[in-house]
């Protein structure tokens, strides 16, 4: 329950918490109409198709108040007139029900749009806004009311009719009106840094093309460049087991295919090195600068010979590791077959040159994401202040 605005002046206790006394609490199924494509339905009549007239949404297909352009379905608008109670129209609110839960958007075309199984079309009333009720289902609060009818299952599934009892506080048309423009503002800014990261990210691969192949040379460097099997530049060796050096007050990280998840008492290498995954994730190098320990899921690599390791581990994220894969369940690699592998050597002046640059755009990169993850987090906050009431504005 929320008691950020407990006891205050102007404020009442409720199911939902402490909200402004001119606020109602209502219960999602009496102030909108919720449907779902039927079982029977999808297994009677569905078909889709790569093109077609109407866009069928799949659960990854929404994201926070967005359409994620992914895999996309087509179905015939004939096939979606029939199926009436699942075509989407303007002002729907559509929220998936199983999965990735806590996202939702807005419709704004008619006709265009269609739900796949395990997404909710949300019809809003007279008496909510579909902006107003998109923050709220991707709200914190909204989170709680998941949990109420799924305390013991780890993969949510929200089901109509407990969608239908979600508890939701309802401000006066023009505040909830005013609170959806303010974070659907803060919902803009955080899609313009993504689309700025998006464009880094992009101008930074055709980059490590470029150079790491040696298509783009610096005017200061000539001669050809060798080729060289992995093997004869690095030593690979296979990581270890944590279970004995794991401490809760350890230095030393312990990294996994995705980065640092434990700490340990000591280190299993204390040079610079490349970390690659052995099984599971086994296309995400990591540079490690400082003492470490990997478990057993990974290789580390330490330069042999007079290597830039900021070239190396550029240069390793360019393979396309999953063309090594050995496995046809987890993804595995094999430490003869990757020794094996020949990459373009440049002089190492040459390497460090090349680092230099890309080294620059990986911290332009980083600057943006850590923007990003704060502007998320501002907006978090914010949401929870003006879903609360416990931050007003004027309507």
């Amino acid at each position: 329950m929320n008691n950020w605005n407990k006891d205050r002046k102007g404020y009442k206790e409720t199911k939902v918490g402490w909200i402004p006394k001119e606020w109602e609490v209502k219960k999602l199924g009496g102030i909108t109409t919720i449907t779902r494509l039927a079982g029977y339905e999808y297994s009677k009549y569905w078909e889709e198709a790569d093109e077609g007239d109407i866009l069928a949404l799949k659960g990854f297909n929404i994201g926070k108040n967005k359409i994620i352009n992914r895999s996309f379905k087509f179905i015939t608008n004939s096939l979606s007139l029939k199926l009436n109670r699942s075509r989407l129209q303007k002002g729907d609110v559509v929220f998936p029900c199983v999965g990735t839960i806590g996202n939702a958007l807005v419709i704004n075309e008619n006709d265009k749009y269609h739900i796949n199984q395990n997404l909710a079309r949300i019809t809003p009333s007279s008496t909510i806004k579909a902006d107003y009720l998109c923050q709220f289902l991707m709200s914190r609060f909204c989170k709680k009311e998941i949990h109420r009818f799924n305390a013991t299952t780890s993969q949510p599934n929200v089901l109509v009719g407990s969608l239908r009892q979600f508890r939701i506080p309802i401000p006066p048309l023009k505040e909830q009106e005013k609170i959806a423009q303010i974070l659907s503002t803060a919902d803009k800014n955080i899609q313009l840094h993504q689309d700025k990261l998006k464009l880094l990210k992009k101008q930074k691969k055709a980059l490590m093309q470029k150079l790491l192949s040696g298509k783009t040379r610096f005017p200061e460097f000539g001669g050809e460049w060798t080729k060289e099997k992995i093997e004869n530049i690095v030593h690979i060796s296979y990581g270890k087991s944590q279970k004995e050096v794991l401490d809760s007050n350890g230095q030393i990280p312990i990294y996994g295919t995705s980065g640092i998840f434990q700490y340990a008492n000591k280190a299993l290498c204390d040079k610079p090195a490349i970390l690659l995954g052995r099984k599971g994730t086994i296309d995400n190098p990591i540079l490690v600068m400082t003492p470490f320990w990997a478990i057993d899921t990974t290789f580390y690599l330490v330069p042999l010979s007079l290597i830039d390791l900021r070239w190396l581990f550029q240069r390793l994220s360019l393979v396309s590791w999953r063309r090594y894969n050995e496995a046809s369940g987890v993804p595995s690699l094999n430490r003869k077959t990757i020794s094996q592998i020949k990459i373009p050597l440049p002089t190492l002046p040459e390497q460090r040159k090349i680092a230099e640059v890309l080294s620059t755009a990986d911290q332009h990169i980083q600057h943006v994401q850590q923007k990003i993850d704060l502007l998320i987090q501002q907006k978090k906050g914010l949401m929870q202040r003006l879903l609360s009431g416990s931050v007003r504005v004027n309507s």
